[in-house]
C-alpha cells in the first residue's frame, strides 16, 4: 500500500497502473512480481540511489511539499526481504516511475480437493499449534477486558502468558525472565508501547526478541510508527483469532529457532467453548463477525459482552468529565480503548461514532465539532446499552426460572473445589476463570450469591490476590479450611 500511496501522492495527472505476474515456481509455492507504474514527478539517478534508506526522500523540497518521514520505502524494503523478495525502481525525472518487487507465496498442491475449514471453528492450524504450544509470551496491556480476551485466546492455544500493565512494568519483567515474544499494546499510561520498545531494543540481549504491536489504529502511518520504534509486526484490534495465530507463529518460530529451542509437538487444545453458552441475537451487534473474532466460542463472546456491559456503561460520562477537565491524553486513550472493546463485540455503529470523537480529540480538545460528535456517540451508546440491559435481564430471569435440580451441595466436593481454586489463585493461574462458574452456581444455592459474584468478577479481571481474599471469606462462611 505504501508504493500505491506514493504513486497517488506524486502523480498530479496521467495514470497509475498496478500489475501482478508470475515469475517462477518455487519449491514451496510461487514467486510473484508486483509493479506500480505512474506518470508522476519521477526521480533522478542520484535520488534513486538513496531512496530506500531510512528517513530519506528525494530531497527536502519533496518533504516540504508532499509531507512524510521518508520511512515508508525503507520499511517496504524490509517487509519484502522478509518475504524472500527484492524491491527496486526504474524512473526518469519528469516522466514517471515504476516501483517493483517480488515475493514468495505458498499454494495448495494441484489436484488437492480438501474442503476449506472455517477459520472461526478451527482458528489454529496444525503447524501454528506445533510452534506455539508451550511458548512463553509477555502480554503488555493496560485494560483488564483486553487482557482477559487475549489471555483466554492464548491459553486456549497452550501458550504460557505473563502480564504487564504498562511499558515500565514490561521492562522490569524482561530483566527478570526470558520470553519467546512480547504482545505490546501501544497506548498505555505510565509508559506507552513505543517508548518501551525503544528501551528494549537498547539492550543487545533483547535485540532479536519478537515484539508485536497491538493497536486499534490499523492505518499505514501507525504501522510505520510501530516498525520505526523497533517492533517486528503489527496486530490490529479487535483481535482476529486466526490472524493473531498466523502472525504469532511466524515470529515465534524464528525466535525459537534462533535460540535453539524446539517447539513442543504435543496435542493442542483449541479455543475452548465448554457447553456452548446460550447467546441471544442482538440486532445492534454484528454477532457473526464478533463470533468469528472469538474463534467461534460463544462462551468467550458472552463473557466479553458481559464485561463490556459491566465496564463501559458510564463511558460517555467519563469522557465528558475528561474533556471538561482538559485531560486530552487520557481522553484520547480512553476513547481509543472503548473503540477497540466495542469492535470486539461487533458494535460497529458505536465504533464509527467513537472513531469520529477520537479524531476530533486528537486535533483539538475544545473543538466546536466535539459536542455534536459526542452527542451522536452518546445516543448510539444509550441505544445499545438499553438493549443490553434488557437482554441480560431477560437471561437472568430465564436462568432463575430453570429448575436447579437438587438443592443439596456435597460439602466434600465443594471443599475440594475451593482448595483447588485457592491453589490456582495462589499460583496466578488464569485457568481459575474456567472453573469459577461451576463453583458460583453451588455458592448461589447456599445463599452466597453476592460473594460468589464478587469472586467471579475479580477472577475474570485477573485480580488474583483480591480473589483469594474473597475465597477465604467464602470458606470461613462455609466452615471450610483451605
Amino acid at each position: 500500500t505504501n508504493l500505491v500511496n506514493n504513486a497517488v501522492k506524486f502523480t498530479e495527472r496521467g495514470q497509475i497502473t498496478i500489475a501482478i505476474g508470475k515469475v517462477a515456481d518455487e519449491k514451496d509455492g510461487i514467486r510473484l512480481r508486483f509493479s506500480i507504474t505512474d506518470t508522476g514527478i519521477g526521480l533522478t539517478p542520484e535520488q534513486m540511489g538513496k531512496l530506500f534508506n531510512a528517513f530519506s526522500q528525494a530531497d527536502s523540497s519533496t518533504s516540504r511539499k508532499y509531507g512524510g518521514t521518508g520511512l515508508g520505502l525503507s520499511i517496504s524494503k524490509r517487509l519484502v526481504e522478509l518475504m524472500q523478495g527484492e524491491i527496486g525502481v526504474e524512473s526518469q525525472a519528469g516522466v514517471g516511475s515504476i516501483f517493483h518487487f517480488t515475493a514468495c507465496f505458498g499454494v495448495r498442491p494441484a489436484g488437492s480437493h480438501e474442503p476449506e475449514e472455517d477459520p472461526a471453528r478451527h482458528p489454529l492450524s496444525a503447524e501454528s499449534a506445533r510452534i506455539l504450544h508451550g511458548a512463553r509470551l509477555l502480554l503488555v496491556e493496560d485494560h483488564p477486558v483486553n487482557r482477559e480476551l487475549a489471555m483466554e485466546i492464548l491459553h486456549g492455544a497452550g501458550i504460557r502468558v505473563e502480564i504487564a500493565v504498562n511499558g515500565e512494568e514490561a521492562l522490569f519483567k524482561l530483566k527478570e525472565k526470558r520470553y519467546d515474544g512480547v504482545l505490546m499494546d501501544c497506548q498505555m499510561p505510565v509508559m506507552d508501547g513505543y517508548e518501551a520498545t525503544r528501551r528494549i531494543r537498547e539492550n543487545p540481549a533483547l535485540e532479536s526478541l519478537p515484539i508485536l504491536a497491538m493497536t486499534a489504529n490499523a492505518l499505514g502511518e501507525e504501522r510505520e510508527k510501530c516498525l520505526e520504534c523497533g517492533m517486528n509486526d503489527h496486530i490490529a484490534k479487535p483481535l482476529d483469532v486466526a490472524g493473531l495465530f498466523v502472525t504469532l507463529a511466524r515470529w515465534i518460530k524464528q525466535a525459537r529457532q534462533t535460540d535453539g529451542a524446539d517447539a513442543q509437538d504435543e496435542t493442542m487444545e483449541e479455543v475452548t467453548d465448554p457447553g456452548r453458552a446460550r447467546l441471544p441475537r442482538i440486532p445492534e451487534l454484528e454477532m457473526d463477525q464478533a463470533l468469528r473474532r472469538m474463534g467461534g466460542s460463544t462462551t468467550l463472546l458472552k463473557r466479553m459482552l458481559t464485561r463490556f456491559h459491566e465496564t463501559q456503561k458510564s463511558f460517555p460520562e467519563r469522557l465528558i468529565t475528561l474533556q471538561t477537565a482538559g485531560n486530552q491524553e487520557t481522553a484520547i486513550r480512553e476513547t481509543h480503548t472503548f473503540r477497540g472493546l466495542a469492535a470486539n463485540v461487533g458494535a460497529l455503529d458505536l465504533v464509527k461514532k467513537a472513531r469520529d470523537v477520537e479524531e476530533i480529540l486528537k486535533c483539538d480538545l475544545r473543538s466546536p465539532a466535539f459536542p455534536a460528535a459526542m452527542a451522536a456517540l452518546t445516543q448510539e451508546h444509550r441505544r445499545l446499552f438499553a438493549r443490553l440491559d434488557q437482554t441480560f435481564s431477560d437471561m437472568n430471569a430465564s436462568d432463575a426460572r430453570k429448575p436447579q435440580g437438587s438443592v443439596n451441595v456435597d460439602p466434600e466436593a465443594l471443599s475440594l473445589e475451593m482448595r483447588e481454586m485457592a491453589h490456582l489463585l495462589g499460583e496466578y493461574d488464569s485457568t481459575a476463570g474456567n472453573k469459577v462458574h461451576a463453583m458460583v452456581k453451588k455458592l448461589q444455592i447456599l445463599g452466597l450469591a453476592t460473594l460468589a459474584e464478587d469472586l467471579r468478577k475479580s477472577i475474570e479481571q485477573y485480580e488474583f490476590e483480591e480473589s483469594l481474599d474473597i475465597l477465604t471469606k467464602i470458606a470461613q462462611t462455609c466452615a471450610i479450611r483451605l
